[in-house]
């Protein structure tokens, strides 16, 4: 589940446009600039959020709902 009016905070999960791209990534503050982080380890990519990058957050992810497949 998404929070819409949510403010994003560093470390938390959100949803964002990226580029025509919606992905489900991490929100971060780093070297003075917010960045998008997705993937994990070696293969994590840090994608600026500026306007300049046709990048915004749309929602921070709340709450994690599992269901047996």
């Amino acid at each position: 589940m998404v929070d819409t009016a949510g403010q994003p905070q560093s470390g938390c999960m959100v949803v964002a446009r990226w580029q025509d791209q919606t992905i489900i990534c991490e929100v971060t503050r780093q070297r003075g600039s917010w960045w998008l982080r997705s993937g994990k380890g070696q293969d994590a990519q840090l994608r600026e959020l500026a306007p300049e990058q046709d990048a915004e957050v749309w929602a921070v992810v709340s709450t994690l709902v599992r269901t047996p497949v």
